[in-house]
């Protein structure tokens, strides 16, 4: 979660976040943010990736401005579906297991919320 603090702020996209807003974070973990730059071949690790322009998007798309969504609210086995930040819907699922999955719509971009709210 450092990098993902870390992104919030290097990309500039805290800017569009005050105390004032409502908004669901999905902070990927700091593993995610190290696969990511592994999967793009930068020798920097995450470091690198927060100076590279995916960084901006990439953490755009892990925002649903305008909801405050907590895991309670989610019906299980039902599939809820927000815009994210950057455009693209998300589609967020409670299982009866109670693990959540967020999965960008239309895509094979799946992640798993490791802790809920």
């Amino acid at each position: 979660v450092n990098v993902a603090i870390e992104a919030l702020n290097v990309t500039g996209v805290s800017e569009l976040l005050t105390n004032e807003t409502v908004a669901t974070i999905f902070a990927p973990s700091d593993a995610a943010f190290a696969s990511l730059a592994k999967r793009l071949d930068l020798a920097g690790g995450a470091p690198e990736l927060l100076s590279n322009a995916l960084a901006y998007n990439f953490t755009l798309l892990s925002i649903i401005p305008g909801k405050a969504l907590r895991s309670t609210d989610l019906p299980v086995n039902q599939v809820v579906t927000a815009p994210s930040l950057l455009g693209p819907n998300l589609e967020i699922e409670r299982t009866a297991g109670r693990a959540i999955r967020v999965r960008v719509e239309g895509s094979n971009n799946t992640a798993e919320v490791v802790k809920a709210d």
